[in-house]
């Protein structure tokens, strides 16, 4: 006889689930839910077919279907946050702990904690949109203090930003 999804030792319902996201999933990973619905379905009735590609396009279905929890746009996220501080600032370049303490003042700008400041202040040192200094002799501090100014590639980036959302 007929068996419902939930008795289906195939999993009958799992699978419509998984096809139905199909159209979300990246074309680079659908090879992947291709070859694991062919297995699937041309296996016999009671046997389990969960192979290694059948586990990835399970992952891959299960990426596809989450939420995006980082989602903002370019220019409300922490990174620009920090290189308007950082411009704002003018000639009185901040240090890490100026940044952080102006960062901290207001939530919404999306910086988690100091390590996560810092660590988006190397990626756009790596992205060459600031440059660190030695602080000048008005700013002693403890180890290298180092102080942030904003390089051209990084003026020229927060202004498309700025301009793109109509600042």
């Amino acid at each position: 006889g007929t068996t419902s999804g939930a008795e289906d030792p195939r999993g009958g319902r799992k699978m419509s689930a998984l096809l139905t996201l199909i159209n979300r999933i990246p074309a680079r990973d659908r090879t992947l839910l291709g070859v694991a619905a062919t297995r699937w379905a041309a296996a016999p009735v009671g046997v389990c077919v969960m192979s290694a590609p059948m586990t990835g396009a399970v992952s891959v279905a299960r990426r596809a279907g989450s939420a995006n929890v980082k989602d903002y746009g370019v220019g409300d996220g922490p990174a620009a946050h920090l290189l308007r501080l950082i411009r704002d600032a003018g000639e009185d370049h901040p240090t890490v702990a100026e940044l952080y303490a102006r960062a901290s003042e207001d939530p919404s700008l999306g910086v988690r904690s100091r390590r996560h400041m810092k660590s988006l202040l190397n990626w756009m040192r790596k992205q060459q949109r600031v440059q660190t200094r030695n602080p000048p002799p008005e700013k002693p501090g403890r180890g290298k203090n180092w102080v942030f100014q904003l390089t051209e590639k990084g003026e020229a980036h927060i202004g498309k930003i700025d301009a793109a959302m109509g600042r």
